[in-house]
């Protein structure tokens, strides 16, 4: 079986220690699937690897997705850009 660190996981998701530490928070209050450590504390909590790996393949449909609030406003931008090249008209209220 194959552990994996904080570190580690964040690399493997492609995304920062700190994001990861979001998801262990939401997912202890019960707004994520995202799997707890198995072993450890919060700074040196410990995974498994298939934990992992089946929860980055499950569809984003079945997850809590955390986006921060910039990340949120550019996708929100794209699509009012992607809306108004179709001709359609939208408010610009935020």
């Amino acid at each position: 079986m194959d552990l994996l660190n904080i570190e580690e996981v964040a690399s493997f998701m492609r995304c920062s220690s700190s994001t990861i530490r979001r998801r262990i928070a939401e997912a202890r209050k019960g707004n994520s699937t995202f799997p707890l450590p198995i072993h450890g504390d919060r700074k040196r909590g410990l995974w498994r690897k298939d934990d992992i790996e089946i929860w980055s393949e499950v569809p984003s449909s079945n997850t809590c997705h955390i986006e921060s609030p910039s990340v949120r406003n550019r996708h929100i931008e794209v699509t009012r850009n992607q809306l108004r090249e179709l001709g359609i008209k939208i408010s610009d209220h935020k």
